[in-house]
C-alpha cells in the first residue's frame, strides 16, 4: 500500500511543507520540472512509507496515526507525520501535518498527547559489513541478460556507437510514450541477432567494472548502499563510465549484491536518477560521482 492509498493527503503541498521544515538539501536534479517539483523528496517519502508499513513501524493510538519521516529539522530533531481518522474519504487516514515533538503546533500536541513512545525511523542496514565493498571478492555478471533486460536504461550514446550504421538509436525524448515498448523490443531483437555488437557492450561494461573497483580501492565511498524495494534489501552500486568521448563521465550504476558464498552478483543497472533516489532512502549520498545537481532526469 502506498501513502496516497492509506491517507487522504495533498502530496504536492505536503512535500513542499516537508522540504521547508527539513534540514536543507537538494531535492531536484539538474533541471527542475514545475509539473513535478522535488522529485527526489517525492520518491523518498513514497518508499519510506512503504518500508515503514512493511516493518510495522507506523504507530496507531486512539484516533491518530504517525510515522517518522527519517528527516530532521535544522536542530536535528526528527520530523514526524501525523494523521487522524478519515471521516469523509475512502482512505482510512487523513493527513494533519508534519511536526517535531515539543513544538506548539496542533500536530505536535496530537503526537505527544497520544503516543507515549514516538515512531522509529525506517531501518535499512542490518550488517555494516554489507555496505562496504570488498574488492577482493569475485564478481559474477550475466551481461547479456542485464543489457537486454534493461535496454531502456542503457546509455544512448553507447548504444549509438555500437549500433552505428545498422540501427538508429534515438534519445528517449524522441520516442513517444506509446511507441517505447515496440521501439525497445526492436532494439533488443537487433542486439540479440548481432552477438558481436552485444559482446562489445558487455566487454565495455566489464572494463568499467574493473575501473570502478580500482576507484573503490582508492575511496571506499565510491560504492554506495541503496535500498531496493523490489526485494526489500540493501545493495551496493558501482559507477560505470561508458562514454568513449567522455571517459570520466558516469553513465549508469551497477547494482551488486553479496551472495551467501562470499561473492558479488550483479542484480541490475540503474539510471543515475534511480540510483540517487534509492540511495537517498538509506542516507544522503556522500560521493564524488552521484550528485543530484549533475543528474539529468527525463
Amino acid at each position: 500500500m502506498h501513502l496516497t492509498q492509506w491517507a487522504n493527503i495533498n502530496q504536492m503541498s505536503a512535500i513542499e511543507t516537508l522540504k521547508n521544515m527539513a534540514l536543507p538539501e537538494r531535492w531536484t536534479y539538474s533541471v527542475e520540472d514545475k509539473n513535478y517539483p522535488n522529485p527526489i523528496l517525492a520518491k523518498y517519502l513514497k518508499w519510506t512509507f512503504v518500508k515503514l508499513m512493511k516493518d510495522d513501524k507506523i504507530l496507531y493510538s486512539n484516533d491518530y496515526a504517525s510515522f517518522n519521516t527519517g528527516l530532521v529539522d535544522k536542530f536535528y530533531k526528527p520530523i514526524y507525520a501525523v494523521f487522524d481518522k478519515n471521516k469523509f474519504n475512502k482512505q482510512p487516514w487523513h493527513f494533519l501535518d508534519f511536526c517535531v515533538a515539543g513544538s506548539s503546533t496542533v500536530a505536535a500536541r496530537k503526537l505527544t498527547d497520544n503516543f507515549s513512545h514516538l515512531p522509529e525511523r525506517a531501518s535499512y542496514i542490518q550488517n555494516y559489513d554489507d555496505v562496504i565493498y570488498d574488492t577482493s571478492l569475485p564478481v559474477d555478471v550475466n551481461w547479456e541478460h542485464i543489457i537486454l533486460e534493461n535496454i531502456d536504461r542503457m546509455p544512448t550514446e553507447l548504444l549509438r556507437q555500437v549500433c552505428f550504421g545498422s540501427f538508429e538509436v534515438l534519445d528517449q525524448s524522441q520516442i513517444r510514450d506509446n511507441d517505447k515498448l515496440s521501439y525497445y523490443d526492436e532494439l533488443r531483437n537487433f542486439l540479440e541477432s548481432n552477438p558481436m555488437r552485444l559482446s562489445i557492450i558487455s566487454s565495455m561494461m566489464g572494463m568499467a567494472v574493473e575501473t570502478a573497483k580500482h576507484r573503490v580501492a582508492w575511496n571506499y565511498k565510491t560504492a554506495i548502499p541503496v535500498y531496493y524495494p523490489k526485494d526489500d534489501s540493501v545493495h551496493l552500486i558501482l559507477p560505470l563510465a561508458l562514454n568513449i568521448n567522455e571517459p570520466e563521465e558516469i553513465s549508469i550504476a551497477l547494482v551488486m549484491t553479496k551472495t551467501p558464498s562470499g561473492r558479488y552478483r550483479a542484480v541490475t543497472i540503474f539510471t543515475l536518477d534511480m540510483a540517487y533516489s534509492n540511495a537517498r532512502l538509506v542516507t544522503k549520498p556522500s560521493s564524488d560521482w552521484l550528485i543530484a545537481e549533475s543528474i539529468n532526469s527525463l
